[in-house]
């Protein structure tokens, strides 16, 4: 498929919830494929930081979420950004290019500090076409972990996902997730 026959089947969508402090999912239409998504926090100067960046399945979409570092209420929502294809898109010909599906793999690992979860794809019949995660703290849900960083793989398709403790110590970890399709 060439970029405008691809671009004529893709569906970009973002918003945010008008409550902050709470996941939002920005969702595509259930019969769509999801390819991918993520987040940010608005305005860029507030001391606000994402802890949640990740494919959903229910609803389809792309999870996010994000706290102030430290106590007190969170003043902004983060605004979430994904993006779906057709499952069977078309040519401008109108001939069907053919069928795809979607995978939603995930790893989990945990720690104190900087904690890390690698997940990689070994199916050849997958491409990954984006990567997510997030932060979680244990036995103290209340406490936030950080992302810190979202790195996709590089010798192998797949992700590192990083998360860290915010000014309340506690244990916890981070949880990767990618979004891949296969025809």
């Amino acid at each position: 498929m060439t970029a405008v026959e691809t671009g004529a089947n893709l569906l970009w969508a973002d918003g945010s919830d008008a409550n902050a402090g709470i996941p939002y999912t920005q969702v595509v239409p259930e019969s769509n494929v999801l390819l991918g998504g993520g987040a940010t926090v608005l305005p860029y100067d507030t001391s606000m930081y994402l802890v949640m960046s990740e494919p959903s399945g229910s609803p389809l979409g792309w999870l996010i979420n994000a706290h102030v570092n430290g106590t007190g209420p969170d003043p902004f929502p983060p605004k979430a950004y994904a993006v779906s294809i057709n499952p069977c898109p078309t040519r401008a010909n109108g001939t069907t290019w053919g069928c795809l599906r979607s995978s939603n793999p995930a790893t989990i690992a945990s720690g104190s500090g900087y904690v890390s979860a690698t997940y990689s794809e070994s199916d050849p019949h997958f491409l990954v076409t984006s990567i997510g995660g997030h932060g979680f703290s244990i036995p103290d849900n209340s406490a936030t972990r950080f992302l810190t960083d979202l790195i996709p793989g590089i010798s192998t398709q797949g992700t590192t996902v990083w998360s860290k403790n915010t000014n309340v110590a506690s244990s916890g970890g981070t949880f990767a997730a990618v979004m891949e399709v296969s025809r």
